[in-house]
């Protein structure tokens, strides 16, 4: 029989332990929120009632109390019930459509709200909530996420483990499974008051990659009484633990929960004293965690100014007094007006914690949040399979910072709260593509492609058949890639980032085009005044390029080739377009072009690029205007040959 999830909540930031008369009745039982007790109550109730309208009753009742007690599954089937037997107010289906949530039935969750929006149109919750289910569906169906989970079974049982803490090789949690300290009964859940349990790791070779664990045992010493202990955090030299305490270890005190602190006696933990900030003694004060540094203290408080239900609250060791100061508010951009709750430090400026008040899949999220008191980042979701439809907290990482633990009440786990395991996959980066001949629109093989990083990666690959390549690439750096194939002109690079990505990152195509240098290129900007061949300003820049190609390819040989509009004669046109190629020619030789690299060839107006002819003031030509035939007063440039050989100076 599943333990109830709510000893979680309870036993760590805890309610206290009421005792009640043996014919109490379930009213007295839920005002004092015993509800396993209350529970049972109206389910007797319900089994002798007769009248439909009141069993309906006792249903919505006893989905109500299944709710608050964290069990999500009978929440749901009690408030099927209630609805099949008639129950007419409306705030069922809002509920049933939370309790579907928390089961991960989000399409059926989805129905009950639109129901329940049809009833009361305009309430922002309901938006809201379809907007979460919506996400959450997504964030199962399309995991974006490095974490791989499972279930921790070696510390699992049929009743609940939480709170994992790992410290070096130590596993600490918490459990109300047979064997704790002392026999008593928790009113809320029928269950054991919990306990500190530890498993230590212990490593097979000297590669430490084989590992067994310890069967779990209760924390020696004097921390465990016969109330209630849990969330047992250690500090960073393993010295001193914070937990939380509820009730005294009598179990007479008029305190709820309380932060306590003991000391590692070597063979065991000394009895813990009450931490001074804990003054409120109708508030409760739970799941301390210590900060790398040792100086300051997060826990869950409901101690009135609050957000909301529970909030995060710092305190800081003062050292000239020994003591730790008044709690300060985490504030707004973490607390809500629901739930925050299990802080964990993964190091002195990030900090994890749960919550039921910020947007997430179900019952509590774990997030992450990264800064110090009082500036800290927007708190971000860690989606699935971290958080799931249930209750997911007190997450702790291994010192590698690649794997860990946490708990969760999440559907088909050994217990009504598990501790599960996970690990990081490691960042991945790639990029891929295809480079294809322009001419042909086929790939092209043979291509040399190189790629560089800006971190000083320098990589090369050789396409295929397919004219494919493929780079494994490297986290936190930008590459350019760029083909070159000789006889060919070199592709215009493309470009790859792996800056700021979380997750990893595969550029399934990055294709590129590499021209062959036979084909006539047309310069188009160096044009020619009427009758000129003087290179002009707006020419000079399209040449300096040319200079530059010529620079980058030192075997090709090419021609310029330039040609005039038809007006004037055929033999006039062809000296003045030859003129006009040896312009050219001379131009990109005083800028050091070898010019035995270069052919100046005069075409006359034999060329022509539109119909714009004409001989003897006759044709189409004589009709055209300027700008036509300034299209046709042109230099162009096409490789020859890839054969040069540089001379040696």
């Amino acid at each position: 029989m599943r333990t109830c999830y709510v000893c979680l909540l309870l036993c760590v930031i805890g309610l206290g332990f009421y005792s009640c008369s043996p014919k109490s009745s379930p009213g007295v039982y839920e005002s004092m929120e015993q509800y396993a007790q209350a529970i049972d109550g109206y389910k007797k109730l319900y089994k002798a009632q007769k009248v439909r309208t009141e069993k309906a009753k006792l249903a919505y009742k006893i989905g109500e109390l299944q709710a608050k007690n964290y069990n999500y599954k009978q929440a749901d089937d009690w408030f099927t019930i209630a609805a099949a037997l008639g129950y007419s107010d409306v705030k069922l289906h809002y509920q049933l459509a939370e309790a579907k949530k928390m089961n991960e039935k989000y399409l059926e969750a989805l129905k009950e709200f639109e129901i329940y929006e049809k009833e009361v149109p305009g309430d922002p919750k309901v938006t809201e909530e379809k907007k979460l289910v919506k996400e959450a569906m997504d964030w199962k169906t399309n995991p974006q996420t490095r974490f791989v989970v499972d279930n921790f079974k070696l510390a699992n049982t049929p009743n609940s483990e939480w709170a994992p803490f790992l410290k070096k090789d130590i596993l600490y949690f918490t459990s109300d499974r047979p064997g704790t300290t002392g026999n008593k009964v928790f009113g809320r859940t029928n269950g054991a008051y919990s306990d500190i349990f530890f498993m230590e790791r212990k490593y097979n070779g000297k590669d430490k990659k084989t590992v067994k664990w310890t069967a779990p045992s209760l924390l020696a010493g004097e921390v465990n009484t016969i109330m209630n202990e849990g969330t047992a955090y250690v500090d960073a030299k393993g010295n001193t633990m914070y937990y939380t305490q509820c009730n005294g270890a009598k179990g007479d005190s008029i305190r709820n929960c309380v932060v306590m602190m003991a000391e590692n006696k070597g063979k065991g933990w000394s009895a813990g004293t009450i931490l001074p900030f804990c003054v409120d003694t109708s508030s409760d004060y739970g799941q301390p965690a210590i900060s790398p540094d040792g100086q300051r203290l997060i826990f869950s408080s409901d101690i009135p100014g609050g957000e909301g239900k529970h909030d995060l609250y710092l305190s800081t060791y003062v050292k000239r007094s020994h003591t730790w100061s008044d709690p300060i508010n985490l504030g707004k951009t973490i607390n809500t007006e629901g739930d925050e709750m299990f802080p964990y430090w993964l190091n002195d400026t990030t900090l994890y914690f749960s919550s039921n008040g910020l947007p997430g899949m179900g019952g509590m999220d774990i997030f992450v949040t990264t800064g110090k008191n009082p500036s800290w980042s927007k708190p971000k979701n860690l989606k699935y399979p971290i958080n799931s439809g249930g209750n997911d907290i007190s997450i702790t990482y291994d010192e590698g910072q690649e794997s860990g633990f946490f708990a969760s009440d999440r559907l088909h786990g050994l217990g009504q709260l598990d501790i599960y395991t996970f690990y990081i996959t490691p960042l991945t980066f790639s990029i891929r593509g295809t480079v294809y001949n322009t001419l042909t629109n086929l790939p092209e093989r043979g291509v040399s492609v190189k790629l560089e990083g800006n971190n000083g990666t320098k990589l090369e690959a050789t396409t295929n058949d397919s004219g494919n390549y493929f780079f494994k690439l490297f986290k936190n750096e930008q590459y350019q890639v760029v083909s070159k194939k000789k006889n060919f002109f070199n592709s215009k690079p493309v470009y790859a980032t792996t800056v700021g990505f979380d997750l990893s990152q595969h550029y399934v195509r990055k294709d590129m085009f590499v021209t062959p240098q036979e084909i006539a290129l047309d310069l188009k900007g160096i044009h020619y005044d009427l009758d000129k061949y003087f290179i002009r300003e707006d020419a000079k820049p399209i040449l300096d390029s040319l200079v530059g190609l010529m620079s980058e390819y030192p075997y090709i040989v090419v021609e310029l080739s330039s040609h005039t509009d038809c007006r004037s004669s055929y033999a006039y046109n062809d000296t003045l377009s030859q003129r006009r190629a040896d312009a050219a020619v001379a131009y990109m030789a005083s800028k050091g072009v070898d010019p035995d690299r270069m052919v100046a060839k005069g075409y006359g107006e034999r060329q022509l690029k539109n119909n714009c002819a004409c001989e003897d003031g006759k044709g189409p030509g004589m009709d055209c205007t300027e700008e036509e035939h300034q299209v046709n007063r042109r230099t162009e440039f096409k490789v020859l040959r890839s054969d040069y050989v540089p001379k040696h100076k």
